[in-house]
């Protein structure tokens, strides 16, 4: 189950990234398939920003995150 998404979807390298309501941040397949989710603590309501091989991602609470993939 995933929370409400409020912000767009973002594909990269075939894979598509998004946040949620609940705080997650959430990587698919292309099939729809959970590939894998991170709990950032807080709403995730803005656009998943990819940048080469990294993710940053700015939660509710003001914090951005990095991540590699």
């Amino acid at each position: 189950m995933v929370g409400t998404v409020e912000s767009s979807v973002t594909e990269a390298k075939g894979k598509l990234f998004f946040g949620a309501s609940d705080g997650y941040f959430y990587a698919l397949n292309k099939q729809g398939k959970l590939l894998s989710k991170f709990n950032l603590g807080a709403p995730i309501f803005s656009e998943i920003t990819v940048d080469g091989d990294f993710i940053y991602i700015a939660d509710f609470a003001g914090n951005v995150s990095c991540f590699k993939f």
